[in-house]
């Protein structure tokens, strides 16, 4: 639960609130006929939880590899998008429009990924730390505690 609080609902917030501003932006830019974003915005509600529940599983799988675990959750999560894009008519299957799905789930995806490792970085130097004051409270140099195990 622990990692849905920290990882998951955060980057369910940052993307769906990424998109929304890009597609708002691209509905005034083009002049577009905003009668289904109401349906789009559910839409893509519900598919960023889908791919995080999707994404919350694969993590769970013991992968011997940190750098192909993220490729393959990043390559699903490309696949669903792009088919659901397809499916649920997002946009028109042109080579220009899929460029630039693209470039806007590289750079979405970066974002979050960056800020997931952030998180983790703070954690680590948190709990270094709190193992730092536990063994001065004890006396124990890093050494002597090496030494015990």
């Amino acid at each position: 639960m622990k990692e849905i609080r920290k990882y998951h609902l955060p980057n369910i917030c940052m993307a769906f609130t990424f998109v929304i501003i890009l597609a708002s932006i691209n509905n005034l830019i083009n002049n577009n006929d905003p009668t289904g974003y109401h349906t789009f915005v559910l839409q893509f509600a519900v598919l960023l939880v889908v791919i995080h529940v999707v994404s919350y599983f694969i993590n769970k799988i013991d992968f011997k590899n940190d750098k192909l675990q993220v490729g393959i959750v990043y390559c699903l999560n490309y696949a669903i998008f792009l088919t659901m894009a397809y499916f649920l008519n997002w946009f028109g299957f042109r080579i220009l429009n899929i460029i630039m799905f693209t470039v806007v789930f590289i750079i979405i995806s970066v974002c979050l990924t960056v800020h997931n490792a952030k998180i983790s970085k703070e954690d680590e130097i948190w709990i270094n730390k709190m193992l730092e004051q536990r063994n001065n409270i004890t006396g124990e140099t890093k050494e002597e505690k090496h030494i015990k195990e």
